[in-house]
């Protein structure tokens, strides 16, 4: 008796310890605001990274894309919907945070901020890579550039908490206080037979974007304008 509980706490002790926690700011300040730091991280299974949303004035999401499109919503991926972070916070403030655990370390994850305002972010550079290759062609910095090269507006589906090779159990969080959330995920996965809004992109390309979607974006939109008259600060 005593030497099996023995082992059973040695194997959750082993079991805490191999989940690693691997933090990623979401947004900066000042002139560099359209950021994640780390933008390109490593991650074995089980490991969680966590996006902490400390960027200030901020309004960002983690989006999964592909590394075809860098600033498309993949249809099934993971989204955590826009936080909006007023300017002015001390930096020891608690701020919202969102769990990612990785379920397929062999599999590159490639994510981005849809945020729209005042213009796309993720055409700024705001992308980020886990497990992104060292060498050859898929790169993260060649996803970035592409990403950079965006023209169009990023649809404003509200995705997912499970993509692909990352899950999250809940949405952002906290969110209280001066911190507040737009498009926050609750689906697990799409549901069945469901569409989802899609937007054509290219280095040069147009975008056009689902109904469900503008709808979407003119709130998120709207929501913006008015936290940022209640703050006096324009959002990122």
């Amino acid at each position: 008796m005593y030497f099996a509980t023995t082992l059973t706490s040695l194997a959750l002790v082993g079991a805490a310890a191999a989940q690693n926690v691997i933090n990623v700011t979401v947004g900066g300040t000042g002139n560099n605001l359209f950021i994640f730091s780390p933008s390109s991280v490593t991650a074995n299974n089980g490991d969680v990274v966590q996006f902490i949303y400390a960027g200030m004035p901020g309004n960002h999401s983690v989006t999964q894309s592909s590394f075809a499109n860098p600033c498309n919503p993949l249809s099934d991926g993971f989204d955590s919907g826009n936080i909006l972070v007023p300017a002015g916070l001390p930096t020891t403030t608690s701020f919202p945070t969102w769990n990612l655990t990785i379920t397929n370390q062999s599999q590159p994850i490639w994510f981005f901020c849809k945020q729209t305002l005042p213009g796309p972010h993720c055409s700024s550079g705001m992308v980020g890579s886990i497990n992104a290759p060292t060498s050859g062609t898929n790169t993260f910095a060649n996803f970035q550039a592409a990403a950079e090269k965006f023209q169009g507006i990023p649809p404003q589906n509200v995705g997912f908490l499970v993509g692909e090779g990352a899950s999250a159990s809940a949405a952002p969080g906290p969110l209280t206080g001066s911190f507040s959330g737009f498009g926050l995920p609750t689906l697990t996965t799409p549901a069945s037979g469901a569409a989802t809004g899609t937007s054509s992109t290219s280095a040069a390309g147009s975008t056009t974007t689902s109904s469900a979607a503008a709808l979407n974006m003119k709130a998120s939109t709207g929501l913006t304008v008015i936290l940022a008259a209640v703050f006096g600060v324009a959002f990122a």
